[in-house]
């Protein structure tokens, strides 16, 4: 599989490099909740249905929601309509959102959640915010504003105010921008502080409970799930592995500023899909030192609780792309790279 599962940020100049290791003396997972595959049940799937719905025309998508019991939407790297939605029933694909600086286009969408019946989108280059209308099958897009920012994902507070996660801030976790009186404010903590690097908490990705209520955020790099509520931010739980995390900080000093950089890096954890009792993460794990790993898909599928604990975890056959679990939290539907052609298939099983 010839894909990254990460978001790839500009090459800049260097000008010099420092490395700190995460102090032996300091537990940086304290207090958190662990994720031991050994101590939850472990399910083997035994094969994944192909579905006869042609989806090679999407490609590979960056993620997969489904909206309800019949559809399902893609957020694709395809320059021509970047959201995609499926009928599962009659396999119509709807396109919506083509990139660009037009005033009905976004720059690169790396994030989309479902709420309300409504797509929230924003592009990490042009920093604009965006909705699609479900009920309507023409999928209008409305672009609401813009961040100061750019960010890595979003999550719609409510119509006018949005967390996001700064991508270019050093020691910002979060900002909340006010689309209607355009204050920025920041909060939230770093679940992982180094004393000499500050920031050591790099790739995410956020999703959003059916009831709006809590916000999933999966630290790809580190392994951590950390739930937030939805009202006032404050951390309901942070769940740590299942892999052992030890890496250096590289602290990188450069024209452009100080960033930091996980070494090596891991990508141990990709993909969130919300039901109504419980939400589902994919695990790939391991380090990235070379072109096969960072091109690992995702072998397993762990469900947690709404109170942060590991509860489930379900072994695929092969390894995936994407995935999107229904409301019931009963059955999957994932996107696989053929083996016989590299074309992109639709699959399903149950998780019952």
């Amino acid at each position: 599989m010839k894909y990254f599962l990460c978001i790839i940020l500009p090459v800049i100049s260097v000008l010099s490099v420092s490395c700190y290791g995460l102090s032996k003396d300091h537990d940086y997972f304290a207090g958190m909740k662990i994720c031991d595959l050994d101590s939850i049940p472990n399910i083997h799937v035994d094969s994944l249905e192909t579905m006869d719905i042609d989806v090679d025309g999407i490609g590979v998508p960056r993620t997969l929601i489904m909206v309800d019991n019949e559809r399902l939407a893609f957020l694709d790297r395809d320059a021509k309509a970047q959201v995609k939605l499926l009928d599962l029933k009659s396999g119509r694909i709807n396109s919506a959102v083509s990139i660009g600086e037009g005033p009905d286009e976004i720059l690169n969408i790396t994030s989309m959640i479902l709420k309300e019946n409504n797509l929230w989108l924003g592009g990490i280059y042009d920093k604009k915010i965006g909705k699609i209308d479900l009920s309507s099958e023409s999928l209008p897009l409305e672009i609401l504003g813009t961040t100061k920012e750019m960010f890595q994902y979003l999550v719609p507070i409510d119509t006018i105010k949005f967390l996001t996660s700064p991508l270019t801030i050093n020691n910002e976790r979060f900002h909340i921008t006010n689309l209607k009186s355009k204050e920025t404010k920041t909060a939230g903590k770093f679940p992982i502080v180094d004393t000499n690097a500050n920031n050591a908490v790099f790739q995410g990705e956020a999703s959003l409970s059916p009831d709006g209520k809590v916000i999933i955020i999966v630290d790809k790099s580190w392994g951590i799930v950390e739930l937030l509520d939805a009202g006032n931010l404050s951390v309901r739980s942070l769940t740590y592995g299942p892999d052992k995390i030890e890496s250096v900080i590289n602290v990188i000093e450069s024209a452009q500023g100080t960033r930091f950089k996980q070494s090596p890096l891991y990508l141990v954890l990709a993909g969130i899909s919300a039901a109504d009792d419980s939400f589902f993460v994919g695990y790939i794990g391991g380090s990235s030192k070379n072109w096969d790993t960072m091109s690992k898909g995702i072998s397993r599928i762990i469900q947690y609780n709404y109170d942060g604990d590991a509860v489930k975890s379900y072994e695929l056959p092969e390894e995936i792309v994407r995935f999107a679990v229904d409301r019931t939290g009963t059955t999957l539907y994932g996107i696989r790279e053929s083996l016989k052609d590299g074309n992109m298939q639709l699959v399903k099983c149950s998780l019952k």
